[in-house]
């Protein structure tokens, strides 16, 4: 008979690693969202606002091929080019898509409301703060300065190409548990508002939390978010909420405000020896 000994860990969170666009600033992710639909624009190929957000998260490089080669995208790609998407077309894409990101992403800087709150929250409770994103370190270079401005500063910042993969694998939040010299994983929490969000903290065995109602799911400006009839964007964040809990998130809420209350709970679970 063979004992297998598996440690308990409980003991409460000690970082939060949070997501960038769509999580604590740019609501409804829209910068990355537009920029996607203008570089394949440039070339022909009318790309739906659904269509480029489906690989939302992902290092960029990875999101343009994921759009490239979308059944539909890559039909409409064939019929004006002759051949199928490839990487050598997403190389193309992409070096069109950096400068253009940059040279637009400080008009999205926007600081979802709550975020600088619920930081203040979880720090109080003893936890770092880790992020990370899919964005480029050139492309974040607006993002710091302006959540600085607003009073966010995590304690680390990975991005796009700081690892050799990026989501939805876990590379970029475990980087973050070794700069911020938290573990094990289950004292970890990933925050942010895409599926692939999701499946890098499930990747990395940490909980998870998806926030629904300001991220790219819903896609609306503060001011199209809080405009809206009451029903009708309940009907939107219902929709996020469920596709971000198919996708396995422990835990989906509509804000980043909504954080410090869950974290609260997942400490009760852990103090009684319940793991992600």
């Amino acid at each position: 008979m063979t004992f297998t000994y598996q440690r308990s860990y409980r003991g409460p969170l000690k970082a939060a690693v949070l997501d960038w666009a769509g999580t604590v600033m740019d609501h409804g992710c829209r910068a990355p969202a537009a920029v996607f639909q203008a570089v394949f624009e440039a070339r022909g190929i009318t790309v739906s606002e659904a269509q480029a957000r489906e690989p939302m998260g992902r290092p960029k490089w990875d999101h343009i091929y994921a759009v490239g080669t979308n059944p539909a995208v890559n039909t409409l790609w064939k019929a004006k080019f002759g051949k199928d998407f490839e990487a050598t077309d997403a190389d193309e894409v992409y070096k069109d898509f950096v400068p253009h990101q940059i040279s637009i992403i400080a008009d999205y800087c926007d600081m979802i409301p709550g975020t600088v709150d619920a930081v203040h929250e979880l720090r109080a409770m003893g936890m770092k703060i880790g992020s990370c994103t899919g964005y480029t370190p050139d492309i974040m270079e607006a993002c710091r300065k302006a959540a600085k401005t607003a009073g966010y500063v995590p304690d680390a910042i990975f991005c796009a190409g700081d690892t050799p993969k990026g989501r939805p694998g876990p590379a970029l939040l475990l980087a973050n548990m070794i700069e911020l010299d938290v573990y094990p994983p289950q004292a970890v929490v990933k925050i942010g508002d895409t599926v692939a969000d999701v499946e890098e903290g499930l990747n990395a065995g940490a909980w998870t939390i998806a926030v629904a109602a300001r991220g790219n799911e819903v896609g609306l400006s503060r001011e199209a978010f809080e405009a809206m009839e009451a029903t009708q964007r309940q009907a939107l964040i219902d929709a996020a909420s469920e596709k971000l809990s198919k996708a396995g998130a422990h835990y989906v809420v509509d804000s980043i405000a909504d954080v410090p209350a869950v974290v609260e709970e997942i400490n009760a679970r852990l103090s009684y020896g319940d793991h992600p």
